[in-house]
């Protein structure tokens, strides 16, 4: 389980999806009570934006044309944890080709329409 909180565009399928089922795997181990702090301790996980994050996660993937029928408890009031957003981004450009490729592509776009591209 782990809450990458980047834009979901930049995500590889795989990481999409896994972010996706990892939201659900959240919201399971909060009802049940079962320990997180792990998770919270690595920034691995923000409680207070799981159903949130589900919501922007579940979108990316109607626009990707994947189908999505799980919705998640949007009334639960939890809290806990961060999440760095750039550490996420290092990381995914480390571990994933697919992810890094997806990533490079906006930095160079973003770098043109900024007229900053060298």
């Amino acid at each position: 389980m782990r809450m990458w909180m980047i834009d979901p565009q930049l995500m590889c399928n795989k990481h999409l999806l896994n972010e996706h089922v990892g939201t659900h795997l959240l919201e399971d181990s909060v009802k049940k009570k079962r320990s997180i702090g792990a998770l919270m301790e690595r920034g691995q996980v923000d409680l207070s934006k799981v159903g949130e994050r589900h919501d922007i996660l579940a979108t990316e993937m109607h626009d990707r044309g994947m189908n999505h029928q799980s919705p998640i408890d949007q009334g639960t009031d939890w809290s806990g944890g961060i999440v760095n957003e750039y550490d996420s981004v290092v990381e995914l450009k480390s571990r994933c080709i697919d992810c890094r490729s997806r990533i490079v592509e906006a930095e160079l776009a973003l770098s043109s329409a900024m007229g900053t591209e060298s």
